[in-house]
């Protein structure tokens, strides 16, 4: 998974990876899931009074959970690729190979 802002230029990007396991939610987590997403975006958290096309495309998402094993900070400013791990605590997984 890669959180970033959209940039036009692959030499500025900066974000977040994350290697894991993801998986499909369901139930009382995906209750919890789309009303944290639902305070974030109101319109979304309103079902009832949002706009049918909003209804309509929120009826087709699946919402997920990751369970991370690597974290990396990516910072291209500072050569293209570049990126540092960010350990995670109880993690066995970070050994320093890919910094």
């Amino acid at each position: 998974m890669t959180i970033q802002e959209d940039y036009s230029d692959w030499l500025e990007i900066k974000g977040v990876q994350i290697e894991g396991i993801a998986s499909e939610i369901s139930g009382i987590e995906e209750e919890k899931a789309r009303k944290l997403y639902g305070q974030k975006f109101p319109v979304v958290g309103m079902l009832a009074q949002a706009p049918a096309v909003i209804v309509k495309a929120l009826a087709k998402v699946r919402w997920y959970r990751i369970e991370p094993h690597r974290i990396y900070f990516i910072d291209n400013s500072l050569g293209l690729g570049n990126r540092d791990i960010i350990k995670l605590p109880l993690s066995t997984e970070c050994d320093g190979a890919d910094q």
